[in-house]
């Protein structure tokens, strides 16, 4: 790992003996990539279940989740590591910041239970084997409140659930970190073109949900609108795979926000 990196080791209780294990590197280690965490849903529900997971395909074979920037002993929450057996990731170490409404899930995801007010803030993920020797890390802000005066990224991110869908699976996309736009268009390619067009879709403040207010060319009978004007593809196919254009308006920003991500499916 090289000169400058420094491991801490804890004790670790198991059938009655301490072992050692080494989880954790120091936060001034350099990671040689970072890893973008993603939420969902797009925006929570107090007492619901949040997620955040690795928007990658690449399935680590371990990770180590922190609350806050800092990957100190006393923010480690829990160490997941992939289970043979079961065939899916399982916790094998909890930390001082675990509070027993964390768990691990596929890819190595952090589910927080029943979220709170207290859980919102950044957490931290650790991990190695993606494809390279050095460690890979991630930072997210979960955000538990939207406020529509803070102004939004430059360059906005669509991303993936679940990363990796099988074939009759729903997919979800959607833009990251802007929960709740006005509209939404969606289209099938990178170009924004009619002959593309899924679908547009409005907040209804009667409903107070997103309606599709009008289906384009490319709608095949499957696709739906969800929370944050998220695209819903029901029951996926192989032949869904490739890229999808959102364009978002929101009343608090003149310029429409525009994204296209590569649709990623499972055979």
């Amino acid at each position: 790992l090289g000169p400058d990196a420094v491991r801490r080791q804890v004790t670790v209780q198991r059938g009655g003996e301490k072992t050692w294990e080494v989880w954790a590197l120091a936060s001034n280690f350099p990671p040689s990539e970072t890893i973008h965490i993603a939420q969902f849903p797009p925006y929570h529900s107090f007492g619901k279940m949040v997620l955040l997971f690795l928007d990658d395909p690449r399935s680590p074979p371990a990770c180590n989740w922190f609350r806050g920037r800092d990957q100190s002993e006393k923010n480690h929450i829990l160490r997941g590591q992939f289970n043979s057996v079961w065939g899916f990731p399982t916790i094998n170490q909890t930390g001082p910041a675990f509070t027993g409404r964390e768990d691990v899930a596929k890819g190595c995801s952090l589910i927080i239970r029943k979220v709170r007010d207290s859980d919102a803030g950044p957490y931290t993920v650790s991990m190695m084997g993606l494809g390279g020797k050095d460690p890979v890390t991630g930072v997210r802000n979960l955000q538990l409140s939207y406020s529509p005066f803070v102004s939004h990224p430059e360059a906005a991110r669509l991303v993936q659930f679940p990363p990796n869908p099988q074939v009759g699976q729903s997919v979800y996309l959607y833009l990251d970190d802007i929960p709740n736009p006005t509209d939404c268009i969606w289209f099938r390619g990178k170009d924004q073109r009619e002959e593309g067009r899924i679908f547009r879709a409005k907040f209804s403040r009667t409903s107070h949900s997103y309606l599709i207010d009008q289906k384009g060319a490319a709608h095949r009978g499957r696709e739906e609108v969800w929370r944050a004007c998220a695209l819903i593809i029901r029951k996926v196919e192989a032949s869904d795979a490739g890229p999808y254009t959102i364009s978002m308006g929101d009343e608090w920003d003149a310029r429409p926000i525009t994204a296209w991500r590569e649709l990623r499916v499972s055979s």
